[in-house]
């Protein structure tokens, strides 16, 4: 395509005005719900995400699985989002020590039992996202409990609903911290202590042992173990037993074969059946006890109607 030199003077200030990759808009955030929280105390931190700005710890246990118990300091971070602008308060119940900031501007601010402390200054949220963060120190000793309201003309005192809280998606926790909760969930799972030993203490689910095998033969098919010892995954993806590496398919069937035994009741042996002659009746059995006392006796014999006539005379009319 030819371009006419002519126009080529017209076409100078379109290409000054276009905007250059410095004044390009920039990209809108991407956010997700909830809120990050982030742990300091006794020479260690942690974070994690959280979906309310609420936290109760009882006393003498950690905040986190990565921070001692003891003293700690909290601090929520995210958005606080609204429709329409609108003016709001917000307070707070626990102990210790809160302060709120919302947009960069006090919000609220309490020590001690700031229950019945009262709400803070009215602040105007803007439509759409709010900057919010919260930072709560624990008391010296006994339970931590910390949960943030708000409230407006157009609704009483509640918490703040998880509907209206958001944070940054690629922030820092999804960038470093998540990666290191989900390895520590994955070697529990996994039942890595089982084989190697950790320090890690204060986590039950490192206690956590293999299912039992007892009762196997009567629960399950030997043809089904086999397949499920030499690839577990195989029938189930989101199986916990690793595959056995080296193992052979007349392995997994040995294996299979012991395993069917355990709990499955054997069989009692098989009586031969043996053929014996029906039981005598009682005059049977008397007859032939009495044969055999007197061989040589014969049972008596019944005299007959003459005879008895003939030794008692004739019967009288």
């Amino acid at each position: 395509m030819k371009i006419s030199l002519r126009a080529l003077p017209l076409l100078f200030p379109l290409l000054l005005a276009a905007p250059g990759p410095q004044q390009a808009k920039p990209t809108a955030e991407k956010t997700v719900s909830g809120l990050a929280v982030s742990f300091a105390g006794g020479g260690a931190s942690d974070a994690r995400e959280t979906r309310l700005a609420a936290l109760y710890v009882p006393a003498g246990t950690p905040p986190s699985p990565f921070v001692p118990p003891g003293p700690f300091k909290a601090v929520w971070e995210g958005y606080v989002s609204v429709d329409l602008g609108t003016d709001c308060t917000f307070s707070a119940a626990g102990n210790g020590s809160v302060s709120v900031l919302v947009a960069g501007k006090p919000a609220f601010q309490a020590k001690d039992d700031f229950s019945a402390a009262p709400e803070g200054a009215s602040l105007r949220l803007r439509k759409g996202r709010n900057k919010l963060q919260i930072t709560y120190e624990s008391p010296a000793q006994g339970d931590a409990f910390v949960r943030v309201y708000w409230a407006s003309s157009d609704f009483q005192r509640e918490p703040l609903p998880p509907a209206a809280l958001s944070r940054a998606a690629d922030g820092e926790i999804v960038r470093t911290v998540k990666p290191v909760h989900d390895g520590r969930e994955l070697v529990a799972t996994r039942r890595c202590a089982k084989c190697h030993a950790t320090d890690q203490k204060g986590m039950p689910e490192l206690d956590l042992d293999a299912p039992s095998l007892a009762e196997a033969g009567a629960r399950l098919n030997a043809d089904w173990m086999a397949r499920w010892i030499l690839a577990p995954r195989m029938i189930r993806p989101e199986a916990t037993m690793p595959k056995i590496a080296g193992l052979q398919a007349q392995d997994a069937a040995d294996m299979a074969a012991y395993l069917a035994t355990l709990g499955k009741p054997r069989r009692p042996p098989r009586r031969r059946r043996s053929w014996r002659r029906p039981a005598a009746t009682s005059s049977s059995r008397c007859a032939a006890s009495a044969a055999t006392l007197c061989p040589t006796r014969t049972p008596p014999r019944t005299a007959s109607r003459s005879h008895i006539s003939r030794r008692s005379g004739p019967r009288p009319r």
